[in-house]
């Protein structure tokens, strides 16, 4: 059951590891999720992979509404984090943002539906795009 965490370590906060993702990364969509990932170079002991949840506000205008959908992608990343990993090249750390672009009311097994698919469809991209 430990590995069904979702410690801070896991997420994002760095401005420059956020800039770096709405920069250059790779992004796929599928339904109201949109997934964006790229590559850095690992720092001392960190997590092999972060991620940053987002849920615009000009989407999703009420608070409440995108508090609940940020539950829900928090809680689908943490169920599935084992499901679809994504191998790291040596030295490297991979960050994803999960972004939802859909309607203010979210249905719980379409997100995580079009998470899996995204993040399947992303895992092919990746592997890809290896060096």
């Amino acid at each position: 059951m430990s590995n069904f965490r979702f410690p801070k370590a896991q997420r994002i906060c760095n401005k420059n590891d956020i800039g770096l993702l709405f920069g250059k990364a790779e992004s796929v969509r599928q339904g109201s999720i949109i997934l964006r990932c790229i590559f850095r170079e690992s720092v001392n002991h960190e997590d092999l992979q972060q991620v940053l949840i987002v849920v615009p506000k000009k989407k999703v205008r009420k608070a409440v509404d995108r508090n609940r959908i940020k539950r829900q992608l928090r809680e689908i990343y943490r169920l599935n984090q084992e499901v679809f990993k994504i191998e790291n090249p040596k030295g490297k750390t991979l960050l994803m943002a999960c972004i939802y672009a859909g309607n203010p009311v979210a249905n719980y097994h379409d997100l995580e539906k079009n998470y899996l698919k995204a993040k399947e469809k992303m895992q092919k991209e990746l592997i890809g795009n290896v060096d």
